[in-house]
């Protein structure tokens, strides 16, 4: 569940205004999330076991699958679990209240 929220784009966008600049481009990615009012995983809540379920077939996607390109490799997990990425961010959306632009 958390991974799914942690890892949506949905927070990658809200937080980007909110994280210092440094030498290399953004800092501080670790805390920012946590700035946002993120429900306690709720086994009752549908959108909770959703996420989490996600989530979870991601990971094992991922584990299991080969890459090309080592240098590619963000690419090809963004294309390979693009469906699930665009399920979680819209999920995230409505669970944090926020527009999925």
């Amino acid at each position: 569940y958390l991974s799914a929220i942690f890892n949506s784009e949905i927070i990658s966008k809200i937080i980007k205004p909110l994280q210092p600049r440094g030498l290399f481009g953004a800092r501080a990615i670790h805390r920012r999330p946590l700035l946002f009012s993120i429900s306690e995983f709720d086994a009752n809540n549908d959108m909770h076991v959703q996420l989490a379920d996600i989530s979870k077939r991601s990971h094992e996607t991922i584990a299991a699958a080969k890459f090309a390109k080592k240098n590619n490799i963000r690419a090809e997990v963004r294309k390979k679990l693009k469906d699930e990425i665009k399920e979680i961010n819209q999920m995230v959306s409505k669970l944090l209240n926020v527009e999925d632009k």
